[in-house]
């Protein structure tokens, strides 16, 4: 029975993938009495690799059918060529996208080839934002860790002071009571000037122990801010997952610029009779 052959050299280009392949594609149709040359790829069997074999003379005793009118014709050879291409232009390549992840396979690439390498890009989003918790969060903590430090000197520094003010105060106390009780040459202007200094001084020692519990409040309240912070950073940690998300396939289809007819033939198939 005579068949149309037609070979077409296809170009799959795809910016977004980088897909830039070039396949061959091969199909026979079968013609009836009453085919067109255009119609005939309608019921094209797309040929495999490798080709069978082809002989060069028919068999014994071999009967040719008719061929259709019209098929080896200029015209007939122009409309069939034309059907090629659209048939040829159908062609596509299913293409893996992960379309979360921006991610492209290979055409004809395995589901557990591709879902790997999703599994591998979603942990390394993963890390990826597990990197920008910690860079956002560094200097906030590094700033809090300053203030509990500038916090811790300033109430070792007033409980100095407090402490001294407490000796200074105590014996000024006593030199006062001493010189009251055993001073003969002293006035009672004298006596009284120095209980006003030890008064002074008893006051400052009072302001300087509410500096020391001012200052173990701020040191408290530095300490609570770093931890709510702390606690914050682990949380926005802890709430990063590798989710794995779905993919599909994506149809890349040759542009009709990107097909070659390499070759239109008319052939000839065994077939009872």
């Amino acid at each position: 029975r005579p068949c149309l052959w037609g070979e077409v050299q296809l170009r799959y280009a795809h910016r977004y993938s980088g897909l830039d392949r070039t396949e061959t594609r091969r199909w026979a149709a079968l013609l009836d009495e009453d085919t067109k040359p255009a119609g005939a790829w309608s019921a094209a069997e797309p040929v495999p690799d490798p080709l069978p074999p082809v002989a060069r003379e028919p068999a014994a005793g071999a009967v040719f059918h008719e061929l259709p009118r019209g098929v080896l014709t200029k015209s007939g050879l122009r409309s069939a060529n034309a059907a090629l291409k659209r048939l040829a232009s159908a062609e596509a390549l299913e293409v893996p996208r992960c379309e979360a992840l921006k991610l492209w396979g290979e055409p004809g690439q395995g589901v557990d080839e591709f879902s790997a390498a999703v599994r591998q890009a979603a942990r390394e989003e993963r890390d990826r934002e597990v990197a920008k918790v910690r860079d956002r969060y560094a200097k906030k903590l590094q700033r809090a860790q300053q203030k509990v430090e500038r916090a811790e000197e300033k109430l070792a520094r007033e409980k100095g002071q407090a402490s001294q003010s407490k000796v200074d105060t105590a014996l000024g106390i006593g030199t006062t009571l001493l010189g009251a009780l055993f001073s003969r040459r002293a006035t009672v202007a004298g006596h009284a000037s120095r209980a006003a200094r030890v008064a002074r001084r008893a006051g400052k020692m009072r302001q300087q122990q509410d500096d020391v519990g001012r200052a173990e409040v701020a040191l408290e309240e530095a300490r609570d801010e770093l931890v709510a912070l702390e606690t914050e950073a682990q949380e926005a940690l802890e709430s990063i997952e590798v989710e794995v998300p779905e993919y599909t396939t994506v149809p890349v289809r040759p542009r009709k610029s990107d097909l070659v007819v390499e070759r239109l033939a008319l052939a000839w198939v065994p077939a009872p009779r």
